[in-house]
């Protein structure tokens, strides 16, 4: 942490000491996300090999598998999602 301007002054040593521990906490983290990311990515594959052996099944009793329609209230994360309301960051305050 950089100290504020009424506080001792901080030597080129110490703030190289502040880099190198920001690095190390940063490449912990990233290790963190990448067996995260890692897990992420195995059960996934392994949820859509289950989903594929149900639809086997299903189409071995002869059932038909329906398509889903997908609705505008089902979208969350994209633009299109019912409440999704964007913001025109160009137009000023006072303009709304």
């Amino acid at each position: 942490m950089i100290p504020k301007c009424h506080q001792k002054s901080v030597d080129i040593e110490e703030l190289q000491d502040l880099v190198n521990e920001n690095d190390k906490r940063r490449r912990i983290f990233d290790e963190q996300i990448y067996e995260m990311e890692t897990s992420i990515i195995e059960n996934s594959f392994k949820i859509k090999k289950v989903a594929n052996e149900i639809k086997k099944v299903k189409r071995k009793k002869n059932d038909l598998v329906e398509d889903y329609t997908i609705k505008e209230e089902d979208r969350i994360f994209s633009g299109a999602s019912a409440s999704f309301q964007p913001r025109n960051i160009f137009e000023d305050d006072n303009d709304t």
